[in-house]
């Protein structure tokens, strides 16, 4: 609703309450006002939520065009799908919509040896409802779309059924996230890998908190249809997260496809297993739950969050070689 309308709106319940007046005694007047006072609350509440979220957008125009004048093409950064086509992979899904954020049409090129693995988690809030919608949502979407998913009841026992020896690629959420829940699932893998003596290859995606160009290693490009696609599933599958706008979500994309030369992308960071615990135990230490907790306040500034990003990652000591491919 454009601020215009609703002025008017605002003007037509003024020539309304007039009519109410002229219409009934005077002792309905009280009421004719309380009721005029709540509908202007409830209008401006509107006005100055477009204000705040018109203001939200222009900055983020701002932010990606500025990003974009310091980003170079990076021949480091590798976005051939083969090198994926016949691996196995497993991708390690904390919430509900996690998966199309972290990489939906990369998920959709290798969806015939992909299997997604849904703890279902709640950040810490209890709450059934929601998590059963959710989980209904998330469900439906993997129907549509043909992915193959199991929900994680026990962490450590579902896990040993569904990580084996024949799993070449294990995705997970990167631990540089303010999202505890993301970190916690990737305790959990660090714990199981430790004692079933596994060796496969971690592949990391993010949701709000960028992975850092210095380690990006893999950029899935995508077309402009096929990112209008995947937010058309978000809005069609996850009506229970309406209230979450996914604009910073596209402008985040097309500065990973500026990289390639490509209208949008997907970034990730694939490591050896011994490289990307290195890199967990030197988050734990270097950096600590409360610095990366305090992220979620610059979610919604894409020039902050990519500038803290930057910053958290370089802390990280260990040498980024044997990455994908090497």
């Amino acid at each position: 609703m454009k601020i215009w309308t609703i002025v008017k709106k605002i003007q037509g319940l003024h020539r309304g309450l007039q009519a109410d007046l002229e219409t009934n005694n005077k002792k309905n007047i009280r009421y004719f006002l309380f009721l005029l006072i709540d509908k202007m609350f409830r209008l401006s509440k509107k006005i100055v939520l477009k204000c705040i979220y018109y203001y939200r957008y222009m900055t983020w125009v701002y932010d990606y065009y500025f990003i974009l004048s310091k980003n170079r093409d990076s021949s480091s950064i590798k976005y051939d799908i083969s090198y994926f086509e016949n691996k196995k992979i497993v991708s390690i899904i904390p919430h509900a919509d996690d998966e199309l954020f972290g990489g939906f049409n990369f998920y959709k090129k290798v969806k015939k040896n992909l299997n997604f693995l849904y703890f279902g988690l709640s950040g810490g809030i209890p709450a059934e409802d929601i998590n059963q919608i959710r989980l209904n949502e998330f469900d439906s979407l993997c129907i549509e779309e043909g992915f193959e998913f199991v929900h994680i009841i026990d962490p450590l026992v579902d896990l040993a059924n569904h990580i084996d020896e024949s799993i070449d690629i294990i995705m997970l959420p990167s631990y540089v996230d303010w999202q505890p829940d993301h970190r916690l699932v990737n305790d959990i893998v660090i714990e199981y890998l430790k004692k079933s003596k596994l060796n496969p290859e971690i592949m990391l995606y993010n949701i709000t908190v960028p992975i850092s160009i210095q380690f990006v290693n893999y950029i899935h490009p995508m077309c402009k249809k096929e990112q209008k696609h995947k937010y058309a599933m978000f809005d069609k599958f996850y009506r229970s997260q309406s209230f979450m706008s996914t604009k910073r979500f596209v402008f985040q994309e097309k500065i990973n496809g500026s990289l390639l030369k490509k209208y949008a992308g997907e970034r990730f960071c694939v490591l050896e297993l011994n490289r990307y615990i290195a890199f967990v135990n030197d988050i734990r230490y270097n950096i600590g739950d409360v610095v990366l907790k305090n992220l979620l306040y610059a979610i919604n500034d894409i020039l902050k969050i990519h500038t803290l990003s930057s910053s958290l990652y370089s802390k990280v000591q260990f040498n980024q070689n044997n990455m994908i491919g090497e």
